[in-house]
């Protein structure tokens, strides 16, 4: 799918609900609806998913590499082994979200909700592991 746009994106996860694998370096993702789809393994280096609507996504696996997620909702998003390395969740919303052997090495968390809830979902999340230590 070569430099799909957003609105692109949006009908062919409508039909289909998965992009899993798919090559969408560098895409304009921006305010996106892309809820309960599954991405898992997806190539977004680079990728402005700023704004966009990720909740409960499937992005297990993927390469968020210096994507841009500033301000997005990835409430109870499965991002579990994703390359996260440089990338942007100002804002964002990851209350019970799954970070499980990802990669967040110089990934920019400022203001982000990183909240553990009792409606979480029963997986465990990084935070509630630490609290375990």
């Amino acid at each position: 799918m070569p430099n799909p746009n957003p609105k692109e994106i949006e009908e062919w996860v409508s039909g289909r609900k998965s992009l899993a694998g798919e090559n969408l370096r560098g895409a304009d993702l921006s305010v996106s609806d892309l809820g309960e789809a599954d991405l898992s393994g997806a190539k977004l280096q680079w990728a402005n998913l700023w704004g966009a609507y990720l909740r409960q996504i499937s992005l297990q696996g993927a390469d968020l590499q210096e994507a841009d997620l500033q301000g997005a909702n990835l409430f109870r998003a499965d991002l579990a082994g994703a390359n996260l390395i440089g990338a942007n969740f100002r804002e964002a919303d990851l209350r019970g979200a799954r970070l499980e052997r990802s990669r967040t090495d110089g990934a920019f968390f400022r203001r982000t909700n990183l909240s553990v809830f009792s409606s979480a979902p029963s997986w465990p999340t990084v935070w509630e592991r630490l609290l375990e230590d």
